[in-house]
């Protein structure tokens, strides 16, 4: 069984870019880039990520996600996901995505990262204001928590 773990990251940022990619078969294929800045703990990073999402003709969205991150001491990690996203009523073009992805080639200080599967959430306000956050996902089956504590055991 799964279940969301620890707060892993929280960024502020703003949108930096929009733009419509393709608008084949009815569909609008819309590209967002953002610069945010947050944190892994106490460490402090920017990130640059873009994201790319069909809307949908019911409203909603679906996309991909990738990024970097970049600490003050030039550690970094990338992160790629899948997102799904819903525009927020009695707005112009506030929405929520909601998704999950992984991080990869992380060095230094966001090590801890490296395979990390996530859950996340971005909320992008009209004036492309956003916050961001992501949740480390984990196994809580008992046979993993077993395990572990039978792993645990033997090292002692």
């Amino acid at each position: 069984m799964l279940s969301i773990g620890k707060l892993l990251t929280e960024e502020q940022g703003r949108l930096t870019v929009r733009r419509v990619l393709s608008v084949d078969d009815g569909t609008a294929k819309v590209e967002t880039t953002y610069e945010s800045a947050g944190s892994f703990g106490d460490v402090h990073y920017t990130d640059l990520g873009t994201l790319w999402s069909y809307i949908r003709p019911d409203g909603t969205l679906f996309g991909e996600w990738k990024g970097g991150l970049r600490t003050d001491g030039n550690d970094t990690a990338v992160y790629r996901g899948i997102t799904g996203g819903t525009y927020i009523e009695t707005t112009k073009h506030s929405r929520t995505y909601r998704g999950a992805l992984t991080f990869e080639n992380a060095r230094g200080a966001l090590t801890e990262l490296n395979s990390v599967l996530a859950i996340f959430e971005m909320e992008i306000d009209d004036t492309g204001k956003l916050n961001y956050r992501t949740w480390k996902l984990e196994d809580r089956s008992p046979e993993r928590i077993c395990g572990e504590s039978v792993a645990n055991e033997r090292e002692r």
